[in-house]
């Protein structure tokens, strides 16, 4: 019996792909889905081989791995998890790491230079993000460039069919097959693009001001479960070291350093564009960047043990579609591991989510500081 870890395309073709970190072997998450599969028989009937290629989104490396023996293919992604789960499925696989070319910035000049035949896209959840994704290949104006946008059928919003619209003559859908599509664009439109790569929060807290990237969690706005944390930190020692986990724009760390301009605050994230937004926000506010650290982790698992004072975090409970609690748990591990004995967790947390009885269990203890209809504010001491 097939696993939910392994592909067959043909009796040549079998993979083996996993999540990152890898799921448990009898869980029904996949580290592929019916659009990268539609995507890639479509591409593969086409008989064409070495074409110079771009992957951009490809969440766990699959489409990568079932195309790299026949294409020159680089790939980008904004997560630092994306890249780890490629390497590991190319190895699953025996692919040779080397076979791809990581990216990792996107920029137009970067398209210019390498001349892509196709640019294929998985269609992300943050349309600031695609936005900003087509802007550049526009701007890059690769006139022999075809773009591939796959995805969930559902997910292709009018307004995204509207903005494909503005910018290629030709935008031709597929068929829709086991609820997934791809749309082909072609024909770039001369016209001049302008995007805004930074967004204003339209709310400040205690007068902060954050900027967010085109890819960061709740861009544009503060999000209301760290706005609580934000309402309910501790009282910090002065020269205390300090994380923001999952810092998205590094609103609390950033509060943390409003309250207490002595400590000092490491911003860690998996998002390129998150810790590129904390380390912007920063300097926006005038903090010393001498008390901070800026760094793109898998959520911290490269940190000092025994390091920190106090860890604030805002966990998520999603991979990409799938409600998951591991990224949450990786990160109370992670925690107990960087805190000094005495150091302190303090987390927010929809109310519906154990999350108590998971720091119970890493911890040995958790108190509830406050609650509100939606929230939970909890705080693990490391004994």
């Amino acid at each position: 019996m097939q696993t939910e870890t392994e592909l067959t395309l043909s009796p040549q073709e079998k993979f083996e792909l996993w999540r990152y970190p890898k799921q448990t072997t009898h869980s029904t998450l996949r580290a592929w889905d019916a659009s990268d599969l539609y995507l890639v028989n479509e591409l593969k009937s086409e008989n064409k081989k070495e074409l110079n290629m771009l992957i951009i989104n490809d969440s766990f490396g699959a489409i990568s791995c079932m195309l790299a023996d026949i294409h020159h293919l680089s790939w980008y992604n904004d997560s630092k998890v994306a890249a780890l789960a490629l390497d590991q499925n190319l190895a699953c696989n025996q692919i040779d790491l080397n076979k791809i070319q990581r990216l990792t910035t996107l920029t137009s000049d970067e398209l210019i230079t390498k001349n892509y035949h196709k640019i294929i896209i998985k269609l992300p959840k943050s349309i600031a993000y695609l936005e900003f994704i087509l802007t550049l290949i526009h701007q890059a104006g690769l006139p022999n460039c075809d773009v591939l946008l796959a995805g969930k059928a559902s997910d292709f919003s009018p307004n995204i069919i509207k903005k494909l619209k503005s910018l290629y003559d030709d935008v031709i859908p597929s068929r829709i097959v086991k609820k997934s599509r791809y749309i082909s664009l072609s024909g770039q439109k001369s016209q001049t693009l302008q995007f805004n790569y930074w967004q204003p929060n339209k709310e400040k807290f205690n007068d902060l001001i954050t900027d967010s990237a085109p890819n960061v969690f709740s861009r544009g706005k503060l999000d209301i479960g760290g706005r609580f944390l934000a309402d309910n930190l501790p009282s910090i020692a002065e020269h205390a070291h300090i994380l923001d986990l999952g810092c998205g724009n590094g609103l609390l760390g950033l509060a943390i350093l409003k309250q207490c301009p002595t400590v000092n605050v490491d911003f860690y994230d998996e998002s390129a564009m998150a810790i590129e937004s904390a380390q912007h926000n920063c300097l926006l506010n005038e903090f010393n960047l001498d008390q901070t650290r800026f760094i793109q982790d898998d959520c911290a698992k490269t940190a000092q043990d025994t390091h920190y004072d106090l860890i604030v975090c805002n966990p998520p409970f999603h991979q990409l579609n799938a409600i998951t609690d591991h990224i949450a748990e990786q990160m109370f591990t992670d925690a107990y591991r960087i805190l000094k004995p005495g150091g302190e967790l303090r987390i927010v947390g929809n109310r519906h989510l154990a999350y108590q009885q998971k720091l119970m269990a890493i911890f040995g203890q958790c108190d509830p500081i406050t609650s509100n209809q939606k929230f939970v504010i909890l705080s693990a001491i490391k004994n």
